[in-house]
């Protein structure tokens, strides 16, 4: 009870800072599904549940409204065929396998109906039309994404590193390949790396994971506990550490402030005024250039 009392009140504070959608139903969050970076609206239909083999059910609704595929209901066999580009999907309610384009296939969970809605597997079906899925835990987010595979692009960043006195921010620029994560996470997780230049000192504490959340320019940084608790501590150190982030975030077109969240190991959020001790992190911090030496 107290956990989820916690990660009630640490959601509405988010939200109240952004004016954004509550995350919660009757007690816990909700189940969001982004498609091609845009938030599928479930309003008015039965919402995505996880069920009990541990997979993200949605209506089939947004198989044909988000995914494009046409859908036909036989209410006789309880049957759903949903057909796309030439590749036909053939569900009964109930079973664990499918026919696609006549061939049986097996998976490890089956449709069902709630509330007289359709519910289908988010993962099997996307997949099976071509589409790349990512299960994000912290945040209970389905991000898919549609279309054709492009070869992997290159871009140079601009990462901020400490000095070897933990005075000032030092630039340093790198090529990096953009593949199916936003160049956020790829940039962020080229700060996790480290410098290449020897004279300048990492600084995110080992073990940080990320999970990222972009509300209009915003970087919502939701950062595992390792974050704080393997800091090494100083109000200087500290300062290098958040404004390495954000100067190096800020510098991306996309991001203008950067937010920082600390979530548990049940990915519940931790409320705290200044997530490393010293500086409040409560609303977002935008970049600091005076910080900066060339």
């Amino acid at each position: 009870m107290k956990k989820m009392l916690l990660l009630l009140v640490a959601m509405l504070f988010v939200c109240a800072v952004f004016t954004v959608p509550p995350a919660f139903a009757e007690g816990e969050r909700e189940i969001r599904v982004i498609v091609n970076k845009k938030m599928v609206d479930f309003s008015g239909d039965v919402k995505p549940f996880i069920n009990e083999d541990n997979r993200t059910m949605v209506p089939v609704r947004f198989v044909s409204n988000e995914l494009g595929a046409s859908v036909v209901w036989d209410g006789d066999t309880q049957k759903v065929t949903i057909s796309q580009a030439g590749k036909t999907i053939e569900l009964i309610i109930g079973n664990n396998f499918a026919h696609v384009n006549g061939e049986r296939v097996e998976f490890d969970t089956a449709a069902v109906i709630v509330e007289s809605r359709t519910m289908v597997p988010v993962r099997f079906i996307s997949q099976t039309f071509g589409a790349d899925v990512v299960w994000d835990d912290l945040t209970r987010t389905v991000y898919v994404t549609t279309g054709p595979t492009e070869p992997p692009a290159a871009t140079t960043v601009t990462l901020y590193f400490s000095d070897d006195q933990a005075q000032y921010l030092v630039p340093e620029i790198r090529e990096v390949t953009i593949t199916g994560q936003r160049l956020v996470e790829i940039t962020f997780n080229e700060l996790m790396k480290g410098p290449r230049n020897t004279d300048l000192r990492p600084t995110i504490p080992k073990g940080t994971e990320l999970s990222l959340v972009m509300f209009q320019d915003v970087a919502q940084l939701f950062l595992s506990t390792h974050f704080r608790d393997n800091h090494t501590g100083g109000s200087a150190a500290e300062m290098m550490t958040l404004y390495s982030i954000v100067n190096t975030l800020a510098d991306l077109p996309e991001v203008s402030k950067v937010l920082f969240l600390l979530v548990d190991s049940e990915g519940g959020l931790i409320q705290t005024e200044a997530i490393l001790g010293h500086i409040n992190t409560e609303q977002p911090l935008a970049p600091r250039y005076d910080l900066v030496r060339e």
